[in-house]
């Protein structure tokens, strides 16, 4: 089974919008489906989408192959991302990265557990939901599942 949080609980069964965690495989894979294209694969596609690992650089390379195969099956066009939107360092380091720290001052929430305990999946979640174009909400919910708490 693949990692969903609670707030993607109403879209797991039907996939019909893409997970947190295949978003992590894609930007490792280097590539972005739109939430159309993404649709219009057949569900047992999205399912393998979302179960096939990304931890070593040939299971990114396996998966990207079968993205683009995918894909290509259904005439979908994928689009390239760039470089530093796929380098893994800006989320799975031994800190907490600046944008996080940001955004965890300004909900009032910390951690409990240090940055490097969390998982590379985890890290890339609050990594990307950390971006000030994200839902704060959506952040919160996040991190306060991934063992966050609430400071006064």
């Amino acid at each position: 089974m693949f990692r969903s949080f609670a707030f993607e609980e109403d879209m797991r069964e039907t996939l019909t919008m893409i997970p947190l965690a295949v978003r992590r495989k894609l930007d490792l894979a280097g590539l972005k489906i739109g939430r159309a294209d993404w649709e219009s694969l057949p569900y047992v596609e999205r399912e393998v989408l979302c179960h096939l690992p990304v931890d070593e650089d040939l299971e990114v390379r396996i998966y990207r192959d079968a993205l683009v195969h995918f894909a290509s099956r259904a005439s979908i066009s994928l689009t390239a991302i760039e470089p530093h939107e796929r380098d893994r360092s800006q989320w799975s380091g031994d800190r907490v990265p600046t944008i996080v720290q940001a955004r965890l001052s300004t909900t009032h929430l910390r951690l409990t557990h240090a940055w490097s305990a969390l998982d590379d999946e985890a890290r890339y979640c609050v990594y990307k939901y950390a971006q000030p174009e994200k839902r704060e909400e959506r952040f919160v919910a996040l991190v306060l599942e991934l063992g966050g708490e609430r400071i006064a």
